[in-house]
This record gives structure tokens, C-alpha cells and sequence, in this order.
């Protein structure tokens, strides 16, 4: 019989309530429509795991997240972003609850952003919560909630 080996993770206690209140607060009534509407954007908008979108899309989604997203503006040109499962460096694995965005480059490829909306460089600790510090990427990039699929209206 093969040995399976597994990997974990230090979650400190602020980063363990935080998750906890994610998961309730996506299933409470008060947003009781974030379960119905994520998996409708699954089965829908999911293409090979990502979602095709805008950086306006995901701006305006952001403002009904808890949480704060200054910085993640609207932007008076609008530009395609792919919403794709943010993964660790470390495991390669996806990261519960966290979407990572890339934007379409000047090859028309999209690639992970490493600016807000001002063109400043930034990192993934600048849009993660500090208490997801702990477990947050090493490597620069743009995260968002996966609350915001709930926010971002299917394409027509």
C-alpha cells in the first residue's frame, strides 16, 4: 500500500475566525442569494475554472464585500479579467475562498496583476485581510473574495 503524504498549515486564531465567519456570513439570510448566484456563475461562467469578466465588474462587486477594497476602483477604461482560483506557491494548491486576479496584456494573454488601479505595484498582502496574513502567497498578485461572483451579473 502506497503512503499518502499530507501537508498543513499554521492558521492563527484571528486567520481561523475569519475563515469562520466567511462561511457564515455566505450562508446566512441575509445573503441568502450568494449561494444560489455562485452556483449559478459556476455552471455558467466557468470556463476551465475562471470566469471571464472586468475589472469594473469585480470593482463594483467588491463595494457589496465586506471588507476593505480601497484602491480597487472603477476605472475610466474598462479592461477583461480572468477571476481564476488563487493557489499557494508553497502546495500548489487552491486557497479556500480567494480568487486571483489576472488581466488581459498587450499579447491579448492574461497574466496575474500586479497593480491596483492607479498603476502602483502592489502585492497580495495589500488586498488580503491581515488576519489571512499568515497563510497569504509569497508571490505578488491581485485577490479577491469569491463573494464577488455573487455581484458580478451574468453576460447576456
Amino acid at each position: 500500500m502506497a503512503e499518502s503524504k499530507t501537508m498543513s498549515f499554521y492558521l492563527s486564531s484571528a486567520a481561523q475566525g475569519y475563515l469562520a465567519w466567511a462561511v457564515k456570513w455566505l450562508k446566512t439570510s441575509q445573503s441568502g442569494a450568494v449561494d444560489e448566484a455562485l452556483r449559478r456563475l459556476v455552471e455558467e461562467h466557468m470556463v476551465n475554472g475562471a470566469v471571464y469578466t472586468s475589472w469594473n465588474k469585480v470593482a463594483h462587486a467588491l463595494k457589496h464585500v465586506p471588507g476593505n477594497w480601497d484602491g480597487f476602483e472603477e476605472l475610466e477604461e474598462d479592461t477583461d479579467v480572468l477571476l481564476t482560483a488563487l493557489e499557494s506557491p508553497v502546495t500548489d494548491q487552491p486557497i479556500l475562498g480567494w480568487l486571483e486576479v489576472e488581466v488581459r496584456d498587450s499579447y491579448g494573454q492574461f497574466d496575474t496583476c500586479y497593480f491596483d488601479a492607479q498603476g502602483r505595484g502592489t502585492s497580495i498582502r495589500d488586498w488580503l485581510p491581515p488576519e489571512l496574513h499568515p497563510i497569504a502567497p509569497t508571490r505578488e498578485g491581485i485577490a479577491v473574495p469569491v463573494a464577488v461572483l455573487a455581484y458580478i451579473p451574468p453576460e447576456r
